[in-house]
């Protein structure tokens, strides 16, 4: 069982998911913990799922697109860490055209603690091990 997982819920991203696929796979190989990658295909109709593949993710497939929260959920049942960090699929703005949050694999690399898979006080929706890193 992976220390970490990270769920990347995704549609219609087939020109950019690999990329964050790797980038992610990066910055959770530094940490040194063990970690599984998960994308969630969420019904595209494009070559998302392959890509995410053949960057390395374990990718679920939903047959048709039923939207963002579904595909969270599928991520959290399908997740075999034991803490679990969830991200947006879609590739990160240029710096002029960020949000005031930065993008979601620079949060991970800035803020993701050594220890994090130590530490069991981090909740989203109250759920022990649940981390939401926001783009």
């Amino acid at each position: 069982m992976p220390d970490i997982s990270v769920i990347i819920p995704a549609y219609r991203e087939e020109k950019v998911i690999g990329g964050v696929v790797e980038k992610v796979r990066r910055v959770m190989d530094a940490t040194g913990k063990s970690h599984e990658i998960l994308v969630v295909n969420d019904g595209s109709d494009d070559k998302t799922a392959e890509e995410a593949r053949n960057a390395g993710a374990r990718v679920i497939s939903h047959p048709y697109n039923i939207g963002n929260g579904a595909a969270v959920k599928t991520g959290i049942r399908q997740a075999k860490g034991k803490i679990l960090i969830m991200m947006d699929g879609a590739e990160p703005l240029e710096q002029d055209q960020r949000s005031d949050n930065g993008d979601a694999t620079n949060a991970i690399e800035d803020n993701l603690p050594a220890d994090l898979a130590e530490q069991h006080d981090h909740y989203l929706y109250g759920v022990p091990g649940i981390v939401r890193v926001c783009p």
